[in-house]
């Protein structure tokens, strides 16, 4: 069955959705910014496919309750609009699929790892898993198979079992970045894998901008940095370094 919103109300389904054996589908091609809401528990055994076709963010949203059908979850939206998942993710679940070329899916409540999930990114958009906790017995996969990525920031991950990153992402590229020390402060809330500070002996304040702005941009990928520079008597940084 599919539940289609078309109007310009704001649906909510608060009781329990049971997913039928041949899928259900919530669809939002709703013309001006509502939000289709599906805040009961989800149970039954099928898939539970979610369209945003809307620009609207969080055109569809699942909140509050549980999803656990025996199944997977599919964003497949033709819209801009963001998917969100806020509701816990119970054990049931074993795939969650971001098929979207263009709504991008964030999955932000509590996970629970129990028997294995795999999260697969088929689509071009970002698929977010994130400020949920991640446990239960079982492993974690992730799949990007497309040009689309995945960002993983979960409030913590502890689940018995391992973590995979897999796919066969086709468009993976580096970027390298030319910045000024002038401009130093545009680098917070950055994050880079690697930096290559020349001629430091030139840097003012340098000790600040290294401790304050930069190395900060290297924690969440555990990045590194290559100091060059020409030595000055003047500059104790440098002799410091």
């Amino acid at each position: 069955p599919q539940v289609t919103l078309t109007g310009s109300g704001a649906p909510n389904i608060s009781g329990p959705l049971a997913i039928a054996s041949g899928g259900t589908t919530l669809t939002n091609n709703s013309s001006g910014a509502a939000v289709f809401t599906l805040s009961g528990n989800v149970t039954g055994t099928g898939n539970l496919i979610l369209q945003n076709n809307t620009s609207t963010a969080n055109g569809i949203t699942v909140s509050t309750g549980t999803v656990n059908n025996t199944g997977a979850i599919t964003s497949n939206g033709t819209g801009s609009g963001l998917t969100l998942i806020s509701a816990g993710i119970g054990a049931n679940v074993t795939t969650i699929n971001e098929n979207s070329s263009t709504s991008p899916l964030t999955v932000s409540g509590a996970i629970d790892l129990t028997g294995g999930k795999t999260f697969n990114n088929a689509g071009t958009v970002l698929f977010t898993v994130g400020t949920g906790n991640v446990t239960g017995t079982g492993n974690m996969v992730f799949n990007a198979n497309s040009t689309g990525n995945f960002t993983v920031s979960a409030a913590s991950i502890n689940n018995t079992g391992t973590i995979t990153n897999s796919g066969t992402l086709v468009d993976w590229k580096s970027k390298i970045s030319l910045r000024g020390w002038e401009s130093v402060e545009n680098f917070r809330g950055q994050a880079f894998d690697f930096l290559v500070p020349d001629e430091i002996s030139m840097y003012r304040s340098f000790w600040v901008g290294w401790h304050e702005v930069l190395r900060p941009t290297l924690t969440d990928r555990r990045g590194g940095a290559l100091f060059i520079s020409t030595p000055k008597r003047s500059e104790e940084h440098t002799s410091e370094l």
